[in-house]
């Protein structure tokens, strides 16, 4: 039986929809849509992305038991906080890996923008020292079935100097965008408490996104659902990559060292395409 509950507070409301369409049209300006979509025992269980780098990151246990949306419909933010191992720092990030869910609105196709972070400040607060590194704009959902994830490689990769976190942040720019649709998948396993969603009343999202979000900026599970989202990426430490034919550094200015980074980079992404 289908079943919708609607929790309200001075700060929020949460509607919890027990179907897979559900969507909650009556809830506040301030909340968050959340439908339930509960693994049963013939329903296949994600595939590990296949990862051709030395370093992931992830924190889900690789199968979602939920998916989350803005009641208000539109555009929010939702991202998971990695620490980096410092003896992997630094390094090249080269592609975010994303789970989207089925059944919730989300089509193959639709828009994404992924934004890369680093926050060297030390506090666990993706709001307070956060520096926009890497985008990547407008990229289309490659699979919808709740099994097979969407890859996303980062233009010329993002070099990370640390130490500190890293922000790896999702924009449903034009996927699960109406009143109802969840495009958020969340792993309920075991929490990491680093997966944080941002709302904004107006349902949109800047472009670079704003830190902090408006309306809503907290941890998921600060919101009544532990868990973490089905966002991973990967990346080579600067340790493993070979560079005996790059000049000497030393002395070198911001914007040389950048530029001598991201040809390191390049270099590394082409012998990976060839096989070598």
């Amino acid at each position: 039986m289908n079943k919708k509950i609607l929790l309200s507070s001075p700060l929020m409301a949460i509607c919890l929809s027990l179907s897979l369409n559900w969507g909650c049209t009556n809830a506040a300006a301030s909340s968050v849509s959340i439908t339930s979509q509960e693994k049963t025992a013939l329903s296949p269980s994600a595939a590990a992305p296949v990862i051709d780098a030395p370093t992931a990151w992830a924190l889900d246990d690789g199968t979602y038991e939920q998916s989350i949306g803005s009641a208000l419909g539109g555009e929010f933010i939702w991202l998971n906080r990695f620490t980096p191992d410092p003896n992997d720092l630094p390094m090249f990030l080269e592609q975010v890996q994303v789970l989207f869910p089925s059944g919730a609105g989300v089509d193959v196709g639709d828009l994404v923008d992924i934004h890369i972070y680093e926050d060297t400040d030390g506090d666990a607060d993706p709001a307070t020292g956060a520096r926009l590194v890497q985008s990547i704009m407008s990229a289309p959902v490659q699979a919808v079935d709740g099994v097979t994830w969407s890859y996303f490689d980062i233009p010329g990769w993002a070099f990370l100097g640390g130490p500190g976190d890293v922000l790896i942040a999702v924009v449903n720019r034009t996927a699960g965008t109406n009143i109802g649709d969840s495009p958020a998948a969340l792993d309920q396993g075991v929490s990491q408490g680093r997966s944080w969603i941002g709302i904004n009343a107006s349902a949109t999202i800047a472009n670079p996104p704003v830190l902090p979000s408006s309306t809503i900026w907290n941890t998921i599970d600060a919101l009544g659902y532990s868990g973490n989202w089905l966002i991973r990426a990967s990346g080579s430490p600067l340790s493993s990559i070979d560079t005996s034919s790059v000049p000497a550094m030393t002395g070198l200015g911001g914007a040389a060292l950048t530029i001598i980074m991201g040809a390191i980079g390049a270099a590394v992404r082409r012998k990976r395409l060839k096989g070598e």
